[in-house]
């Protein structure tokens, strides 16, 4: 892998995480039937062709996981989906974090200094920034 390449790594969870997101689309009628139909496909296309290009590692919701998930739902208040993501990167010693999800941005101070909690709207230069602070240990992480 190139200096500037990075390793990803997802819960098995955004599947069914995704899998939501569509069908309340199609609830919502913004998509049809044949839509939500063909955008789930395409995303398990996706995210299948980067596993195979070990551009994207999907992890598995194990029993361990899920028991530093229920300990995080207790002591910071998180949603069941936000606590299996935040100790799948925890447990995989992952640098940085990408989220959309206002819920994750408090985080970033309790983290500080072991896990970049950073919004998918960074910028390339932005994101790099903050994980070569990560990387040195800086507390200064929050957006």
């Amino acid at each position: 892998m190139a200096s500037d390449e990075m390793e990803c790594i997802t819960s098995a969870w955004s599947r069914l995480e995704i899998t939501r997101a569509v069908r309340k689309r199609l609830n919502q009628g913004e998509l049809s039937q044949d839509e939500s139909r063909d955008l789930l496909e395409f995303i398990d296309t996706q995210l299948d062709r980067l596993a195979r290009r070990k551009h994207l590692l999907e992890c598995p919701v194990t029993e361990s996981l899920v028991g530093r998930a229920c300990e995080l739902v207790m002591t910071h208040n998180l949603c069941a989906s936000d606590a299996v993501h935040l100790a799948t990167a925890v447990a995989y010693e992952c640098r940085g974090v990408f989220v959309d999800d206002y819920h994750f941005n408090r985080l970033g101070l309790l983290f500080s200094g072991h896990l970049c909690i950073c919004s998918i709207s960074l910028r390339a230069d932005e994101l790099m920034r903050k994980l070569k602070q990560v990387s040195m240990g800086s507390a200064e992480l929050q957006e």
